[in-house]
């Protein structure tokens, strides 16, 4: 393995272990990316109704920052649902293996 493929190795096991989920996408007319996240849980006495993504980081596919990319709110908004429809999709399908 070369050092640059263990670099990489290295900061994705990093990034899996810092964040609950992970997500790939695409942003900016096609940049694959990777969006790292948690799940805030639905709190309805503080006013949060449904679980939502409240932090995230996104890096490139080999783990690497992905501060300098420029991401439209609306490809932001378009990765943030697809991501949480990913988690709900693999969710049902644990629940449904349980049966």
């Amino acid at each position: 393995m070369t050092r640059q493929a263990l670099s990489t190795l290295r900061r994705l096991n990093k990034l899996g272990r810092e964040w609950e989920f992970r997500h790939e996408g695409t942003v900016c007319n096609g940049f694959p990316i990777i969006i790292w996240f948690s799940i805030d849980e639905a709190d309805p006495e503080v006013g949060y109704f449904h679980d939502s993504i409240n932090d995230y980081e996104l890096t490139t596919l080999t783990g690497s920052p992905a501060l300098w990319l420029k991401v439209s709110k609306k490809d932001m908004d378009n990765l943030l649902t697809s991501a949480m429809e990913a988690v709900v999709q693999e969710a049902k399908e644990n629940f449904n293996e349980q049966d």
